[in-house]
């Protein structure tokens, strides 16, 4: 396998296994939380 995809493994696992960040996604994907497109050009991407 190589390294690349490893690392991608690994990371979907990280966060499969943390509790807020599935309770974020699940609430993204069910239109629960508002849409905030990130500004790339602001060094804290306009959060």
């Amino acid at each position: 396998m190589p390294v690349e995809d490893f690392e991608a493994l690994m990371e979907t696992m990280d966060i499969l296994a943390d509790h807020a960040a599935m309770t974020a996604i699940r609430s993204a994907k069910a239109g629960k939380t508002q849409y905030r497109p990130l500004n790339l050009d602001d060094e804290n991407f306009g959060l």
